[in-house]
């Protein structure tokens, strides 16, 4: 049976489109999925997790930990700052809230940028990026992960972005 495509449309009603197809004369052999090299998101960085819901900051650190980071948290931009003071080693990346009680991301970052000018900035917020730019709570140029994503989208863009550090020195 040779391919059959069948268009019908009518003003205010729509378009609709059907398409036969031929029957397989035998049985396909299911394929498993294709290999694909995908960048490693794995790592051994330090990253300080600056997020003031309990349950979104524990979820990103359970899947950066799982990927070898060595992960610190705080709550807030205040707790962020002492953590930052208390700690020995270097810390490479800061994923921050953008909007948080207390101080905001974007003044955490300013402050942040004055004792730990090396260290990357991701942040992460439930708006939409266009607004948070529009009234200034964002730099516009900044790494941005909308809330809600998934593993692979942190991990991906942590990943991204310590490897552009790494490639600036």
């Amino acid at each position: 049976m040779p391919l059959i495509s069948v268009v019908s449309s009518e003003p205010d009603v729509g378009s609709a489109f059907t398409v036969y197809l031929p029957r397989a004369k035998e049985e396909i052999e299911a394929t498993g999925p294709s290999v694909t090299h995908e960048r490693s998101t794995v790592g051994n960085e330090t990253i300080l997790i600056v997020e003031d819901q309990d349950p979104v900051r524990e979820l990103m650190t359970r899947i950066l930990t799982a990927k070898g980071y060595t992960v610190l948290q705080a709550r807030n931009g205040q707790e962020a700052l002492e953590r930052i003071e208390q700690q020995e080693g270097p810390i490479q990346m800061v994923v921050t809230d953008v909007v948080m009680p207390e101080m905001g991301g974007r003044e955490f970052v300013a402050r942040l940028k004055t004792v730990c000018p090396h260290a990357k900035v991701l942040y992460v917020s439930g708006y939409p990026f266009d607004s948070l730019a529009e009234e200034g709570s964002i730099d516009p140029a900044a790494p941005f992960l909308r809330k809600p994503f998934k593993p692979t989208e942190l991990t991906s863009m942590v990943r991204q972005e310590l490897d552009a550090a790494a490639s600036e020195r």
